[in-house]
């Protein structure tokens, strides 16, 4: 298993590393930093500097990995910087390093759009077909004995959607929280197809199964988290062409804006 990490050396970032590395510890995972740098405007003649530049910056990514590996010895290290916007290279770092999990910090709804890295944790979420654990601001510890996972029981085609989730439940010992939130319940009305099957997935793990009423889905789940003692959210997403992200609101999104709690986000496509 591979772990990317991105970062831009801000105390959002660093918090998130260190997160990374606990979850890297526990699943015996190998770590990528990846740092993504812009070169400032120059003249044809200052084109020696870009590569100077170059070197100055994987040589201070690999003094950052360095200090990490000082405190996380077992682990085995790379460290990967490019030029050019991290939403640029991401979704390639995932498929020609084998990425099983990304992990990154936001800052949360006050400055995650306005932010570079705040828009690199965006894009990551709505764009790139991988595992991603979102570390927010807030958050100082990893505690996963109590986790979240969030679904509306609608059909998913693809069967390996919750494999990294389960792993990582398994390696925690997480109880599990299977969190329904509906319109209006009904007390009558017995699980359908995939409710049925997410409970025979769940079979060898600690779960149980709630049930909210609720008109504000984002809401309901992040209060039901906070009442709680849990550790982290679990959802899943799908990718949307242009035109239909014109009429969907990504959750995935919306909850890493607000979620005091880190926030898995598995993608279904």
């Amino acid at each position: 298993m591979k772990i990317l990490i991105p970062t831009d050396y801000s105390e959002t970032a660093k918090k998130a590393t260190d997160i990374g590395l606990q979850l890297a510890n526990k699943l015996g995972a190998d770590v990528l930093l990846f740092h993504s740098f812009s070169y400032p405007m120059m003249n044809t003649e200052d084109l020696s500097y870009t590569e100077r530049l170059a070197v100055t910056e994987q040589e201070a990514l690999e003094d950052e990995m360095n200090k990490w590996k000082a405190i996380h010895e077992d682990l085995n290290f790379e460290a990967y910087s490019s030029y050019g916007s991290a939403v640029d290279h991401i979704s390639s770092i995932v498929r020609d390093h084998n990425i099983d999990l990304i992990v990154m910090g936001t800052k949360g709804e006050s400055n995650a759009v306005d932010t570079v890295f705040g828009s690199v944790c965006s894009h990551v979420i709505n764009n790139v077909k991988c595992p991603t654990i979102v570390i927010p601001d807030e958050c100082n510890e990893l505690n996963l004995n109590e986790v979240v996972l969030a679904s509306d029981f609608h059909k998913i085609d693809k069967e390996d959607t919750f494999d990294l989730f389960l792993e990582i439940a398994k390696k925690f010992d997480s109880h599990i929280a299977l969190l329904n939130v509906q319109h209006a319940l009904n007390v009558h009305e017995g699980p359908n197809e995939t409710e049925t099957w997410m409970d025979g997935l769940l079979e060898n793990y600690k779960h149980s199964h709630h049930f909210v009423e609720s008109d504000d889905k984002e809401e309901a789940i992040l209060n039901f988290a906070k009442e709680g003692d849990f550790g982290m959210i679990c959802i899943t997403t799908k990718h949307y062409s242009f035109w239909q992200k014109l009429f969907h609101t990504s959750m995935a999104r919306s909850l890493a804006l607000h979620s005091e709690l880190p926030l898995c986000i598995l993608h279904e496509d």
